[in-house]
């Protein structure tokens, strides 16, 4: 299994928007979580439905990778995400409202990967703070 062509692709699909690709991508079972999931997404349809929900709130969404590191099945991903808040973003407590601002984050995900080339499990991780003070909703 290549896994530096599985990162190139899924990053090429998000950036096009395309989540039939993304949803490829990941194993029907795979087990997703990020900061804001108060617990662990079961099956590829939430993590596609999680995807969906940034690009709803952020239209422009791009994300870049700046350094991919590869062990076996496992793979870490550091990336660079921007996008303007256009549209309700998903939250634990309700969708937050668009603030029309720019926002600029940095987060690592960590990906398992089975024999087949599918995602099994992806652990994300940024600054939840960050986001919440470039969106103008925490004080200075």
């Amino acid at each position: 299994m290549d896994m530096d062509k599985l990162a190139k692709e899924w990053l090429e699909a998000f950036n096009r928007h395309d989540f039939k690709t993304l949803a490829a991508k990941y194993d029907p079972n795979v087990v997703y979580s990020q900061p804001h999931t108060p617990q662990p997404l079961k099956g590829k349809e939430g993590a596609v439905k999680d995807l969906q929900g940034f690009v709803t709130a952020f239209p422009d969404a791009r994300m870049e990778f700046t350094r991919v590191f590869n062990r076996g099945n496992s793979q870490a991903v550091e990336w660079v995400f921007r996008g303007t808040h256009k549209g309700p973003l998903p939250g634990p407590a309700g969708p937050i409202p668009p603030t029309n601002r720019t926002v600029q984050l940095k987060g690592v995900e960590i990906l398992e990967v089975n024999t087949k080339g599918l995602i099994t499990q992806e652990l994300g991780y940024f600054d939840q703070a960050a986001l919440m003070y470039q969106l103008g909703l925490m004080p200075t």
